[in-house]
């Protein structure tokens, strides 16, 4: 940003974190509320976007049209360097506000930490592996389903990915929410993962895959 040479260097410096924090605020709420542009904002999001990402938009696009196109006026008014900071200082908690605002109402999940859906936790019916199947970052670009095992022996915790789209099974819980099934083959190590058709309201298609616990790897089967 380019101020006139008659601007004061801290109060241009000031200018510039206003600036800066405000921009701060634009970026965090849009990635966030996006989950990285992975998703598209739900409704409460949006509500936000109206009666707080707009706003401070425009008042930092004032801001910034002012100080560029307006240099000479600003320094007419502001005239002397104690003025130019002071302006600047006025407007620096009002940054901070915002900054402060947009990253309490930006979710994280979703792109700093993962959102997980999963089924309830189940166990093998030999009794040596907890497990559930969850679909993460549902309803975004980058969703996926995968399978947690746990050793019961060990307590060793293991996360294999699934090939299976996340719009054909939901973690949704329902009534009947014991919708995997995961037993042993003659294989040991060898497991067969089982989705059934649905429970109740739940209608999701039928998926089967062979786990392979050693290797930590899964094939789809059907």
């Amino acid at each position: 940003m380019k101020i006139g040479a008659k601007m004061d260097t801290v109060a241009t410096i000031l200018w510039i974190a206003v600036i800066g924090i405000l921009v701060f605020s634009l970026l965090w709420f849009l990635v966030g509320s996006t989950a990285f542009f992975q998703r598209s904002p739900d409704l409460p999001l949006t509500v936000w976007y109206i009666i707080f990402w707009v706003p401070v938009l425009i008042f930092t696009i004032a801001i910034v049209s002012v100080l560029v196109l307006k240099q000479d006026w600003i320094l007419k008014v502001a005239n002397t360097a104690g003025t130019q900071r002071v302006m600047a200082l006025v407007l620096l908690p009002i940054a901070v506000s915002s900054a402060v605002g947009s990253i309490h109402l930006t979710p994280t999940s979703g792109w700093l930490s993962e959102r997980v859906q999963g089924d309830v936790t189940q166990i093998t019916p030999d009794e040596k592996y907890e497990y559930r199947a969850e679909v993460v970052n549902q309803f975004q670009k980058n969703a996926f389903v995968r399978l947690y095992v746990m050793d019961v022996s060990t307590g060793e915790k293991t996360v294999i990915r699934l090939d299976a789209k996340p719009e054909e099974i939901s973690a949704r819980l329902t009534p009947h929410p014991l919708w995997s099934f995961m037993n042993p083959t003659e294989q040991p190590k060898l497991y067969q993962l089982y989705i059934p058709d649905g429970f109740g309201s739940l209608l999701v298609k039928k998926a089967v895959f062979e786990i392979d616990i050693v290797a930590k790897s899964s094939r789809r089967i059907e």
